[in-house]
């Protein structure tokens, strides 16, 4: 049976369990040893076996095995010569330490990091006091002091600030793999079904396949043209709601203007419909702003490990599963409307981002199988995104306009 596991079944019992030691330990495990299995796995095993694990390496380390096996027996022999006890134990796990310390770090003394200049911080909190009601802004006043490339300790949580954009671009696009995932906070465990989404999801092959699903069935160009008419028609409600707002005298509120009509497009876009409540209101859009809030709220999970329980005592808890239900509900409602409506699967163009979707999970198109979970954490990210990008963008050129 063991045969059948290590070797037959290798793939499938890859994954090592995620301990919270290990969490703690590994830098949220992105070790050789407990990462998910994907590419950034093999890249790191593969530098593990070759640079370290090789022939030619075990055999230029020699001397090293040879220098501290001649220092432990010098200690033995001393002992042996005063007639003290010899603990045989430490003597061993002694000489393991300096020849691995040796070999990996290349000295047996404590390594000191190379880190980027860091505020004086205080202990337990870090530098969390340091952000004021404008965090922004307060970062930009700290990186006048310390350079462009600063490091923050928000509670337990090491923070990388990044204030240029030479530096930005080595990040993005020069070491793109190394920092390819992001920290896997409170919010993003909930309402993404563990973080199982493009956004959160660790690089590896499911990520690339999600990836090319997004980029190919939702932002291809030949998608977004044949759902010009959707742009359109919000575009002409839009018009005719503040021309009617003008007419009557009323206070026209733009941004509650680009929010419901980015909402639309949206919605149409990738759920087929608007789905709007007696009011008028958008029932994802209301969702989506609790989801939005609960994501820049403060969790004490986030920035103190051992303190999570204290999201339960602030309400946090409660407050991030009753919006999980009410979103878990509805995307339940919208995936059943699909499966039960007669729709031409074969038409693309007549197709939203939920068919598409479907789709894929019925053909096994991909290499990937995608679970119920699955599809409603990438509507989540796909909706969310996508909506408050195009308000972003609408502001910006208001704001330029002006």
């Amino acid at each position: 049976m063991a045969r059948e596991i290590m070797k037959t079944h290798d793939i499938a019992f890859a994954n090592e369990p995620i301990t919270i030691a290990a969490k703690a330990i590994f830098f949220g495990c992105r070790d050789v040893g407990f990462a998910p299995y994907g590419e950034y796995w093999r890249q790191m095993h593969k530098i593990c076996v070759l640079e370290f694990l090789s022939v030619k390496r075990v055999q230029s380390l020699k001397y090293v095995r040879e220098e501290e096996v001649a220092v432990m027996i010098e200690k033995i022999s001393r002992s042996c010569s005063s007639g003290a006890t010899i603990k045989l134990s430490e003597i061993l796990i002694s000489i393991i330490n300096n020849i691995v310390s040796r070999s990996v770090l290349g000295r047996n003394r404590p390594w000191r990091l190379n880190l980027p200049p860091s505020p004086p911080k205080f202990p337990i909190i870090g530098n969390l006091h340091q952000l004021g009601k404008l965090p922004h802004r307060s970062l930009f006043a700290l990186s006048k002091k310390y350079g462009p490339l600063m490091l923050l300790h928000l509670g337990h949580a090491p923070t990388l600030v990044v204030s240029s954009a030479e530096m930005a671009t080595e990040i993005m696009k020069t070491n793109d793999i190394v920092f390819a995932n992001r920290p896997m906070i409170t919010a993003a465990k909930v309402f993404l079904y563990g973080g199982i989404d493009v956004g959160f999801s660790p690089y590896g092959e499911y990520w690339r396949q999600v990836r090319r699903i997004c980029v190919l069935d939702l932002l291809s160009v030949k998608k977004v043209q044949s759902l010009k008419y959707v742009r359109e028609e919000e575009v002409a409600v839009m018009i005719e709601n503040i021309s009617r707002s003008c007419a009557s005298g009323a206070t026209i509120n733009l941004s509650e203007i680009l929010l419901a009509i980015s909402n639309n497009i949206v919605c149409r876009s990738v759920l087929g419909r608007k789905y709007e409540e007696k009011e008028g209101k958008s029932k994802f859009g209301e969702l989506s702003r609790e989801v939005m809030v609960l994501f820049g709220a403060f969790s004490f999970g986030d920035y103190f490990p051992s303190f999570g329980w204290m999201d339960v005592l602030t309400g946090f808890a409660s407050k991030l599963n009753k919006t999980f239900r009410a979103l878990d509900a509805f995307f339940d409602q919208v995936i059943e409307e699909h499966l039960n409506s007669k729709r031409d699967n074969d038409d693309d163009d007549k197709n939203d981002f939920v068919d598409l979707l479907l789709n894929v999970q019925k053909s096994s198109m991909l290499d990937i199988k995608l679970t119920r979970d699955n599809i409603k954490a990438i509507i989540l990210v796909s909706l969310s995104l996508s909506i408050y990008i195009y308000v972003c963008v609408c502001v910006w050129i208001l704001l330029y306009i002006s």
